[in-house]
């Protein structure tokens, strides 16, 4: 009986993430991206999530605007390390959109919230 119990368990967990995977899947489609640009950072002294989530926003228009983006995401990890997931056609015109972001007006506020020295940032194809 016990082992039907977890047999039963283990099937509805299974069953469950996939459910998650599909509908993540169909929420979010990311075509013709090739690179995932990851950027970890810290936020300065005294800036909260709100106002850091609400400067990353703003910038959104900027990067769909940039050649070769695809998507974005941007968490926060427990230790208080923000992760922005940057999809793109390729990382040469990652690393062109990146330039492009860096020196756009409308990034300056989401950019002076990021603490000095803090930022990495890394490529990645997609397989």
């Amino acid at each position: 009986m016990k082992n039907i119990l977890i047999a039963v368990l283990l099937f509805l967990g299974l069953s469950t993430a996939a459910q998650n995977r599909n509908k993540m899947e169909k929420s979010v489609q990311i075509k013709n991206a090739a690179v995932v640009e990851y950027v970890t950072f810290l936020a300065k002294e005294g800036v909260n999530k709100q106002e850091m989530l609400t400067a990353a926003k703003n910038t959104d228009t900027v990067l769909m605007q940039t050649k070769g983006f695809k998507h974005r995401f941007i968490t926060l990890q427990e230790n208080n390390i923000w992760v922005e997931i940057v999809f793109w056609e390729s990382k040469i015109l990652a690393e062109q959109g990146l330039n492009t972001f860096l020196e756009h007006p409308k990034s300056k506020i989401f950019l002076d919230k990021i603490k000095e020295g803090s930022v990495k940032i890394t490529y990645s194809n997609i397989m």
